[in-house]
């Protein structure tokens, strides 16, 4: 489902992507990368996204579509001119787990599988994927949780079962994500990546400057955040 994981009830999230740059011993926004726009319901659910380049003309939009139970059924993916992408459609088990993801390319082919596993109390441990397009082979995700229902780690798997590599993270108080830290097939550290943000009246951030674990700036976000009330 894509419910919104931040305090009150949103309506419209409004995203820019920037380069970050520092300019007289102060970090600032560069040159804006892409916009996106993310639309919501009253009951917290994500309807709409809309992902513009820096000139404000349409990249690609998504639909999202959801049963009665509020479950998300179907994401229909479209480019800037309207014309169809793809389609994901999802299947639930009785508990409401999210155990399949179909992904149909615009002619209706199957073009990849997702399966995924949780345990008793709704935390995904496992995600394998199914390459269908004359290419059948698998890959696999295994994720790692905290107490508070972070995910720490996340362990990346061939075909053949081997661990490639995997992500390690490190949350704030208010459950973002401030510290990504990337291991190779040896399980040494290869990079991390830092986040530090800034924060409206209700607690959901506005601003988050991202930087790699050399001190070099990748990106500055800010958020606009309407909300229902």
């Amino acid at each position: 489902m894509q419910k919104a994981k931040i305090a009150g009830k949103v309506k419209c999230i409004k995203e820019a992507n920037f380069a970050a740059v520092i300019k007289h011993g102060k970090i600032i926004k560069g040159n804006l990368i892409e916009k996106k726009e993310s639309v919501y319901n009253d009951r917290g659910y994500q309807t709409l996204e809309k992902i513009y380049y820096k000139d404000e003309s349409l990249i690609s939009k998504s639909i999202f579509i959801y049963n009665e139970k509020g479950s998300l059924v179907e994401k229909q993916n479209y480019d800037g001119d309207g014309g169809p992408l793809y389609n994901c459609k999802f299947v639930y088990d009785n508990k409401g787990n999210q155990i399949e993801e179909q992904v149909y390319n615009n002619d209706g082919s199957l073009r990849v599988k997702y399966n995924n596993v949780y345990d008793d109390k709704g935390y995904q441990l496992e995600s394998k994927w199914y390459q269908m397009e004359g290419r059948s082979y698998s890959e696999k995700n295994k994720y790692v949780y905290d107490s508070k229902g972070n995910q720490i780690e996340l362990q990346f798997y061939n075909m053949d079962g081997k661990l490639i590599y995997k992500n390690k993270y490190v949350y704030d108080g208010k459950g973002n994500q401030i510290e990504k830290r990337f291991y190779d097939i040896k399980g040494t550290l290869s990079s991390t990546a830092g986040y530090k943000y800034t924060y409206d009246s209700r607690g959901n951030w506005i601003t988050r400057l991202e930087s790699e674990y050399d001190g070099k700036l990748l990106h500055y976000l800010e958020r606009e955040i309407e909300y229902f009330d």
